[in-house]
């Protein structure tokens, strides 16, 4: 069972430059951003007294002034492609900043130091939540930086730049907002956080909203999976909304597992944004195997290459065959009502025949995310070991059941032989039944 898991033209908002005092005097200082130019002017007022009795002193050299530098950032090509726009004061009503844009700045001489930033609600300058400062790098040289992740979407940012220009300090402020005309991308992910998980465990991420084919390389490009021991591995789109990670071959018992979602200011296309990253950290626990075999009649399970129990049990009958191939455990339950009609249609909808049901059963351990199950089945007890006689499931007897239920992890291996429906791409089974080369493609048509 598949378990929940859950900017902008040169003078946007005034992309205000603000520099600070300075106790020099400067005749004149030239800030350039996104081709704005404001020119201040400052000139010294006074009289010089002379005695008519004595020739004037000659005029000492005026210090020269150290200009501050131009800074200029990448905003101007970064409006937001909704119909949302802003009144400035400055500059009239202006386009928002696309809360995906990474914002870059660049100084024309001196160094960068320092880039700080503070973020408020656009509608109400209540203090953001979050209210995580913009984290960045300053580049080669320190006359740039660079922002690590996009924007929070509907926000008021100060970002702040200092330096020193040939030994005289400076400071510029930015000031612009972010639109909020974007719905908040929501991922489930699995495994948990702090879960251990079996060998065959792929991370799985399930998107509230389909991501676009167009947008789904950056998705990619956006999340970081590291291992201790390191091992190789790629991301496989199942669906527009399910992305699939696995290692080449099945975990090694012990690996530390940790995954990190950059996910701040992502499009994800269709008017869907990421609104926050986040991290989560996973081990990989003992090395369970079970292998099912569908002529036998015949449930193997093993922990670490140790045969611990032979059991009887029974697949599906002709019509509903069980999925076949390398499958892992999804999660389990203690009960699941499982519905005939809803699963089936048909006559499998009328009490009283041979297919139908409507039922809790108990103790169930899901080795699909489309329904198929190993579960207790009281009623069948005489077929277990003798007869394929389910409806798909794997059936069990019930103390059996209980000892396997208590025994399964999430991500253990389960391995169905000798059914006529192979797990694939069509049932969503697809993780451990194809080839890595191909599986590493991470396209839906390949």
């Amino acid at each position: 069972m598949n378990q929940p898991f859950s900017l902008y033209p040169g003078c946007l908002r005034a992309v205000r430059l603000v520099k600070s005092r300075s106790s020099v005097r400067t005749p004149a200082t030239t800030l350039l951003i996104l081709g704005c130019a404001l020119t201040l002017s400052a000139c010294g007022i006074g009289t010089a007294q002379q005695q008519l009795s004595a020739p004037a002193a000659p005029p000492s050299a005026a210090p020269t002034p150290t200009a501050a530098p131009a800074i200029t950032d990448n905003l101007a090509s970064q409006a937001a492609a909704c119909s949302q726009a802003q009144s400035d004061p400055l500059h009239g009503v202006v386009p928002l900043v696309n809360p995906s844009a990474v914002l870059a700045i660049h100084i024309s001489s001196g160094d960068i130091t320092s880039v700080t930033s503070t973020t408020t609600q656009a509608n109400s300058n209540e203090p953001f939540d979050p209210s995580t400062p913009l984290s960045g790098a300053i580049g080669p040289g320190a006359e740039s930086w660079t922002a690590a992740t996009g924007l929070a979407p509907n926000a008021n940012y100060r970002v702040t730049v200092s330096g020193q220009n040939h030994g005289s300090p400076y400071t510029h402020t930015l000031a612009f907002t972010t639109a909020g005309c974007f719905t908040q991308m929501i991922t489930n992910p699995l495994p948990t956080d702090g879960e251990t998980v079996g060998i065959a465990m792929p991370i799985v991420l399930q998107f509230d909203s389909p991501v676009t084919t167009a947008h789904q390389p950056a998705v990619i490009d956006h999340l970081t999976v590291t291992t201790n021991p390191p091992v190789t591995g790629a991301w496989r789109w199942m669906s527009p909304t399910e992305l699939h990670w696995r290692p080449e071959t099945y975990w090694t018992p012990g690996t530390a597992v940790s995954l990190t979602a950059n996910f701040q200011g992502l499009s994800f296309g269709g008017g869907v944004m990421g609104f926050a990253g986040w991290n989560e950290s996973f081990t990989i626990g003992a090395a369970h195997r079970t292998v099912i075999n569908a002529l036998t009649h015949r449930m193997l399970v093993y922990s670490g290459g140790k045969l611990l129990w032979n059991f009887p049990v029974s697949l599906g009958k002709p019509g509903f065959p069980t999925l076949s191939g390398n499958l892992f455990v999804w999660g389990k339950e203690p009960s699941v009502l499982m519905v005939s009609c809803s699963t089936f249609g048909g006559a499998a909808c009328i009490p009283g025949t041979i297919n139908y049901y409507d039922s809790y059963v108990y103790n169930d351990v899901a080795i699909s995310s489309n329904g198929f199950y190993i579960h207790d089945a009281y009623w069948d007890v005489p077929d277990h070991g003798v007869a394929n006689v389910s409806h798909g499931c794997v059936e069990m007897n019930p103390a059996d059941s209980v000892l396997f239920y208590n025994f399964a992890q999430t991500g253990d291996l389960v391995v169905i032989q000798n059914t006529p429906n192979p797990a694939d791409f069509t049932n969503d089974e697809a993780d451990w039944n194809i080839p890595f080369a191909h599986y590493a493609r991470s396209s839906l048509s390949s």
